[in-house]
């Protein structure tokens, strides 16, 4: 007569193999009887010693609270048309941050929808202001912002609609128009943190010179 053991659950070598294949920094014990999983612990824990393997058990009480730190190498891959352009050690690579599952790129903007099954869209905001002043006001209130504020287009138009001065402001990114027939700025920008913060400067140098004009120079 033999005696075979049946469970149906693992017993101690079958346990401890699937332990030593996994070879995890951490093992938690969470089901079964306290002395039994006290016995579980000690053994596996003195066949890793056996072999200089390290591994950390814990069999907590219930509700009581196991608290892990984990230290995960993060690496990200630059695809795209930004893995084109030859970078230097130093240089700040710019773009989207994708994650999918654990991995992570950063691609250009431009190629979101290529890399992704996001697509992208560009906002354009356009506000109006009241503006009742003179040209060289305008333009030395304009220049108290940054000196780069220019004056690209002067028209003559016959309607009231159409704008009669031009400006690019930072750089391009703000437009401003002066219908100075009808006196009123309109402002056009690409909406973004930055070019929402120059707008709104803009806007308060065009209300300051409308309330409080000082001498033409």
């Amino acid at each position: 007569v033999g005696y075979i053991s049946f469970s149906a659950h693992t017993d101690f070598q079958q346990t401890l193999a699937f332990v030593k294949q996994l070879k995890p920094p951490h093992m938690i014990l969470v089901h079964g009887e306290m002395h039994e999983m006290s016995r579980l612990k000690a053994g596996i824990l003195r066949s890793f010693e056996e072999e200089n393997m390290s591994i950390e058990i814990h069999n907590p009480r219930n509700t009581d609270t196991v608290r892990l730190q984990f230290q995960g190498v993060r690496k990200a891959k630059v695809v795209g048309a930004l893995a084109l352009k030859s970078n230097k050690i130093g240089d700040v690579v710019s773009g989207i941050l994708i994650r999918r599952n654990f991995n992570y790129q950063i691609v250009d903007p431009k190629d979101l929808t290529v890399f992704t099954d996001l697509s992208s869209s560009r906002l354009s905001q356009r506000q109006s202001v009241y503006y009742s002043g003179s040209l060289p006001l305008l333009l030395y209130s304009l220049n108290q912002l940054n000196d780069d504020a220019v004056l690209t287009a002067e028209l003559k138009p016959t309607d009231t609609t159409t704008p009669t001065h031009v400006f690019s402001v930072f750089g391009r990114a703000i437009q401003l128009q002066w219908c100075s027939l009808a006196s009123i700025c309109v402002l056009d920008w690409e909406s973004n943190p930055v070019n929402d913060m120059y707008a709104d400067a803009v806007l308060a140098a065009i209300l300051h010179a409308q309330a409080n004009p000082i001498p033409e120079k």
